[in-house]
């Protein structure tokens, strides 16, 4: 602990790295997740951001685009950084040290198709649908059969048809859509399943290092002041304590 905290301040007084020009705004790209990152640009994760960057007089600029699509910008530097991605999900970007959430995924099942829930073990061998490029499988041990479907909709539709057993996703827009669509959750058990740390991926490059690099530094000054705090608390899908950590990824 005594070296790594060592470490932390020998990088946080490292000088940034060199850009021809220091940037002025930062371009990021997401999907949309109610409460974190919304069509109109609001949202604890883009919220966040702002306090980042735009406190030291980089300008935030977003596009609400599909989160294939986020990942293919950021891979062609039309974009400086997507938000929402899981640690080393692609093995392209530049991930920072903090990250801005942890996110619970849970599994669904329905209670006539499953008897004795027993954790990862009761996927094994079994048809698990999730949506596509959501890749959980990336991090699940349990050798299963993948399906995929582009909507939450779909997922349903095939765990009550019996194509599949299983429907993994995560659990705040399970609820969401639960919710919204008003569905009768009688028939359906939900288990918590796995953890996943949440980040923001930039491009590698001059401008991506810099903003990750002005990203760990600027979060090392403000995770724990009162208006970061409130940020977080404020939303039903996470809190502060939860969320939060210098981490090297999973």
């Amino acid at each position: 602990m005594k070296i790594a905290a060592i470490m932390l301040v020998l990088f946080l007084q490292a000088p940034l790295v060199v850009v021809a020009d220091t940037p002025k705004q930062i371009h990021l790209v997401s999907d949309t997740w109610e409460g974190a990152t919304n069509k109109d640009g609001s949202g604890l994760f883009f919220e966040l951001a702002r306090i980042v960057y735009e406190d030291v007089g980089i300008k935030l600029d977003y596009k609400i685009v599909p989160y294939s699509r986020s990942i293919y910008m950021v891979k062609n530097e039309e974009a400086d950084a997507w938000v929402g991605s899981f640690y080393a999900e692609e093995n392209f970007p530049l991930y920072p040290q903090w990250h801005i959430d942890n996110n619970r995924v849970s599994i669904v099942f329905k209670k006539n198709t499953v008897k004795g829930w027993d954790g990862e073990t009761s996927i094994i061998g079994k048809n698990v649908v999730m949506r596509r490029d959501y890749d959980y499988d990336r991090y699940i041990d349990a050798q299963f059969i993948k399906a995929e479907v582009d909507k939450i909709k779909q997922a349903f539709g095939m765990l009550e048809n019996g194509r599949v057993e299983f429907y993994i996703e995560a659990q705040m827009e399970l609820d969401s859509w639960i919710s919204a669509n008003k569905l009768n959750m009688e028939d359906y058990k939900i288990e918590h399943f796995i953890d996943l740390k949440v980040y923001i991926a930039f491009a590698n490059n001059d401008r991506g290092k810099y903003f990750k690099e002005l990203w760990d530094r600027r979060m090392e000054k403000i995770y724990n002041t009162d208006s970061v705090k409130k940020l977080y608390d404020q939303q039903v899908f996470t809190s502060h304590d939860n969320s939060f950590g210098v981490s090297e990824g999973k």
